[in-house]
């Protein structure tokens, strides 16, 4: 890692804003140094979790994460460690939970059990041209990353070329979620 890595991590901690809060740390020196808050801003009396971070062109500091405070699970955004808000164009009235966002937050990943699903719980992705922009309207990614059983917990490497995720479809050890890679090439276009 470099000088000054940055990591989340979600626990149920004492002195925290509700059942499970979102913390940061970071690497410096050789060593993690304590988690702190991300804050009540953010974190609410629910589940908190998923978190997801880059930094935008402008320099922006932005958090995706999943909460169920609204009754079913939803995805939030928060600027800049500003209040939480959420993102009326990737969640629905199912649950849409885990976000994970590019390095350049122009594509997100996510599972859902959202109607036209495969299985229990299927990966979708939506995508903009900019981080000003809002988000497309999210698509399944299909029977090749999907299953009958669930797909959840995608995550994109920094080129966004890979993405990692977990699965407990057919052929999986002894019905327990294993973990899958899924790849693809960068469109060079013409």
């Amino acid at each position: 890692m470099s000088g000054s890595e940055k990591a989340s991590i979600v626990a149920p901690r004492a002195g925290g804003c509700g059942l499970d809060d979102i913390y940061f740390t970071r690497f410096k020196h050789g060593a993690w140094e304590e988690p702190e808050n991300v804050g009540c801003q953010i974190n609410s009396a629910a589940f908190d979790f998923g978190p997801s971070y880059f930094e935008d062109e402008s320099g922006n500091a932005v958090l995706y994460f999943s909460s169920n405070r609204a009754g079913n699970q939803d995805i939030y955004c928060s600027v800049n460690s500003g209040p939480a808000q959420l993102v009326p164009e990737l969640n629905t009235s199912s649950n849409d939970v885990r976000p994970n966002v590019r390095k350049d937050g122009l594509e997100i990943v996510f599972d859902s059990n959202r109607p036209g699903t495969i299985g229990l719980l299927d990966i979708y992705t939506a995508s903009r041209a900019t981080t000003a922009d809002v988000w497309s309207t999210p698509t399944n990614m299909g029977p090749l990353i999907n299953s009958t059983g669930n797909d959840a917990r995608p995550t994109l490497s920094r080129d966004g070329l890979l993405m990692f995720f977990g699965s407990n479809r057919s052929g999986s050890e002894a019905g327990l979620s294993d973990t899958y890679m899924a790849t693809r090439e960068k469109f060079t276009g013409n």
